[in-house]
Order: structure tokens, then sequence, then C-alpha cells
């Protein structure tokens, strides 16, 4: 079982008895099964980034490139010491939006926005109940 960042989420990816073969055998299929799900929506979609889901009062705020379900990007690190290497310091004045491809269609979440809170102390909310 592995812990997500999302609270209460779990994936099974395994059991800590590896001399079952059954339990061994679930694990790839949710694993595969997985992938395959994500490939599929990225295609389908025509996406490969992170897609704005966490609502605040039934709104999705476009802060939530900067972190979703209470996690902050910024701050995240690479668990292992070994891994640091991989990691970029953050940058303060940063601003980022992200790329739509195609037309955005009526009624489709805007894109992302992220920026310091000193530039941007609000930067909006696509409200699905108004559109």
């Amino acid at each position: 079982m592995a812990d997500g960042t999302v609270p209460g989420k779990y994936f099974y990816v395994g059991h800590d008895k590896p001399t079952n073969r059954e339990l061994k055998k679930r694990a790839l299929v949710n694993i595969a099964l997985f992938l395959a799900h994500t490939k599929t929506v990225a295609v389908q979609a025509n996406i490969c980034d992170e897609q704005n889901v966490d609502r605040v009062n039934n709104k999705l705020p476009l802060s939530n490139a900067c972190g979703q379900f209470g996690e902050s990007y910024q701050d995240l690190r690479c668990p292992h010491a070994s891994e640091s290497f991989m990691e970029c310091p953050p940058d303060p004045n940063m601003q980022m939006i992200a790329v739509v491809k195609g037309e955005n269609s009526e009624g489709s979440v805007p894109p992302f926005f992220c920026g310091p809170k000193q530039y941007f102390p609000f930067t909006g909310y696509y409200d699905a109940d108004t559109n």
C-alpha cells in the first residue's frame, strides 16, 4: 500500500508478504491499469499536465498551480539525500501560467496560474456554477 500526498487516498502496489504470488499479481495489474488510464486520458484530452481539481467552496482556484490538497509545490523536496541533486531552488519571483492547447471550449476550466503572493494576493477562481 502506498500513501499519496492526498490524505486518506491510497494506491495498492503490493503487500508486505513478498511470497504471495496472488498479491504480487494484483499489485502489477493495478499499476498497469493506472498507467494505461493515465495514457488514455492524456491522449484523449491532449494533456500531460496536472488538472485543476481541488475545489474550495465549490470553486477551482487558479492558484492550484502552486499546490493542491494542502500541498505547497515549492516546498517539496526529494525524500532521499542521494536524489537532492535533482532539486531546483524555488525562484520567489517566478510567475507561471499554463499553456492551453487548442481552443478553450465554453465552460472549460481556465489554465493554472501561480505567482508570488506579494504581487498576486488573489489569483481568481473558476466557478462552475456561473458558467
